[in-house]
């Protein structure tokens, strides 16, 4: 206990969803997670509960055919506990016991849900639990009452909750054995999901915002640029997707399929990684474009990872900026914070930097092209979970690395960049000031 207070809070932050890893793993590990006559290496068990934390959804094995129920309970309160993050469901217990949050326990909240500020976190914290408990239900007893059609009513109601869940959280694992590819043209099933993915994805102040809109009638500048390059990529995303796939993988199904089909493969890559088809009968523009968009992933303070849509506005706000002369970068009538704006820079190229790096390491260890080893990267990167089938095959290494990207997306860039600064130091000086020769 003495050691854990010793801890500064970016570092029990990143430790708590390390040991959360392992702990699982272990379970996932154990014969009596396991169905009949299957067993499960340490090594995939780690890398299914590291995806699970991450709410990735990658996995080297079918986790219907492997794990019981008491494994896929193992794997569900896993991914819920990644999904709506440790310190959301730690303080609610807290608070439940009737127990007052402290200032280590508001800091622990703050880095965890990528705040700035430290007013009325907890409060926040009641919010977002409330708001996972009413979608996660809602979507639970739609899918549930609908697959009535397929299943008896106690295994429809467990499968709805199931997939209301790892939509919801992003987490991208399925019982289906195949995501949904059975229900691509099943606009019930489609629909809901799109749904749950839409709200797990936007940020969960921003869904806070939109649920008091009616009321309060005004959004903030973080919901404005947030709502707005959400939609935007969502709307090119399915654009390209339907141009390319048009006479391809959509050749055969009827135009208003291929907008559902388009529209889902573009939500989906915002993080989720379930899919109405099979990834590997893409186009490579299709797979391409499509890592491009893992890679940019969902929101701040969503179940979602990636270096976030707020980012890449951010930067594009910037390079706008200076194209034009200007050194405030604005939008929305509002001028952005140099220090946010310094902040999306060293996210961006922090996450170019390790998706090379890690793309570089499994050139090397993986015998596969350099496009399936970057979409794998990309989509382990962005905690997304879509998979053109190379995670199983890749050897221990190449598993590890796609285990720390998990790993890396769900803790957030900007903590692991603080935990690995060690402590900040007080500036008691400056040097100089000289100009260098730049592009």
């Amino acid at each position: 206990m003495n050691f854990a207070r010793r801890l500064r809070p970016i570092q029990a932050i990143a430790g708590g969803y390390a040991l959360l890893t392992v702990v699982s793993a272990l379970l996932l590990f154990m014969p009596f997670s396991h169905q009949p006559g299957q067993s499960l290496a340490f090594i995939d068990a780690l890398f299914v509960s590291a995806s699970a934390i991450s709410v990735t959804g990658l996995t080297t094995v079918n986790v219907s055919e492997t794990l019981n129920l008491a494994g896929q309970i193992i794997l569900l309160v896993t991914i819920q506990l990644g999904g709506v993050g440790v310190m959301t469901l730690g303080t609610m217990i807290w608070v439940f016991l009737g127990k007052k949050v402290g200032l280590r326990g508001r800091l622990l909240i703050q880095l965890d849900q990528n705040q700035t500020t430290l007013a009325g976190l907890v409060k926040l914290i009641r919010n977002i639990f409330a708001i996972v408990l009413v979608i996660e239900a809602i979507g639970a007893v739609i899918l549930g009452v609908y697959f009535l059609r397929e299943y008896v009513w106690y295994e429809a109601l467990y499968m709805g909750l199931f997939h209301a869940v790892t939509a919801f959280t992003h987490a991208g694992f399925d019982l289906f054995g195949n995501s949904l590819l059975s229900f691509r043209y099943d606009y019930v099933v489609n629909l809901t999901v799109i749904a749950l993915i839409f709200c797990g994805a936007v940020g969960f102040p921003v869904l806070i915002e939109l649920i008091n809109y009616p009321r309060e009638r005004k959004l903030s500048l973080h919901s404005k640029v947030s709502l707005t390059i959400y939609l935007l990529l969502w709307a090119i995303g399915t654009l390209f997707f339907f141009a390319v796939e048009y006479n391809y993988s959509l050749q055969s199904d009827a135009w208003h399929e291929k907008i559902l089909i388009s529209l889902f493969q573009s939500i989906t890559t915002r993080s989720t990684g379930l899919s109405t088809l099979d990834v590997t009968t893409l186009q490579l523009p299709t797979l391409l474009f499509m890592s491009f968009n893992m890679f940019i992933g969902a929101s701040p303070s969503s179940c979602g990872g990636g270096v976030r849509t707020t980012t890449l506005a951010t930067v594009y706000l910037a390079v706008k900026s200076y194209a034009k002369g200007t050194k405030e970068v604005s939008v929305f009538g509002r001028e952005l914070d140099p220090f946010d704006v310094r902040k999306a820079f060293v996210v961006m190229v922090f996450g170019v930097s390790l998706v090379i790096f890690a793309t570089l390491i499994l050139s090397i260890t993986e015998p596969f092209s350099l496009e399936l080893l970057l979409f794998e990267i990309s989509s382990a990167f962005g905690t997304c979970g879509l998979s053109v089938g190379l995670s199983e095959q890749l050897t221990h290494l190449g598993k590890t690395v796609l285990i720390v990207l998990m790993l890396t997306g769900r803790i957030g860039f900007g903590t692991i960049l603080l935990v690995m600064s060690g402590n900040n130091k007080k500036v008691l000086f400056h040097y100089p000031k000289e100009r260098i020769i730049i592009g």
